[in-house]
């Protein structure tokens, strides 16, 4: 399936798949705020984008800072049965959910860094993919694999 280039914006010219891998909070702050809703496909690539799997029996452990309630740091945990630090304000998903941050605080770019450079290492490296090209971003989306049905 085709991806549509976004026709207004800061990333005017570019695909859904190939901004929300660079700029997720943008794309979560345009869905939120219905700049989307005449984007084809980008209910779908929203909720793909919270669900993304990797293989094995992993856990993301998403940890706040305790006092800025911001996204401090993110932990792959295997195997999956590790028992969880409650204390450190540790959220843990079996799916990399790259909305997270902006859950935390609004406008995190930096909480948003961590979950991409997190995927990068952690589901597109395996893959061979060292540099995430507009044909990757869009393979990547394509791929109901990739994606887990429930993200708990």
């Amino acid at each position: 399936m085709s991806w549509n280039a976004l026709y207004f914006g800061k990333h005017q010219g570019r695909t859904l798949p190939e901004v929300v891998l660079t700029d997720p909070d943008w794309v979560f702050w345009a869905a939120e705020n219905h700049l989307l809703d005449q984007v084809p496909r980008a209910r779908e690539l929203c909720a793909k984008a919270r669900t993304i799997a990797f293989p094995g029996p992993r856990v993301v452990d998403y940890i706040a800072h305790p006092w800025m309630r911001k996204l401090s740091h993110i932990e792959v945990v295997v195997p999956s049965d590790v028992p969880r630090d409650e204390d450190r304000g540790v959220t843990r998903l079996h799916v990399f959910d790259l909305c997270f941050a902006r859950q935390l605080a609004p406008r995190d770019k930096t909480g948003s860094r961590r979950i991409i450079d997190a995927l990068r290492k952690y589901v597109f490296e395996p893959r061979g993919w060292k540099r995430m090209t507009k044909a990757r971003c869009e393979e990547f989306f394509d791929d109901a694999s990739c994606f887990a049905p429930d993200p708990m």
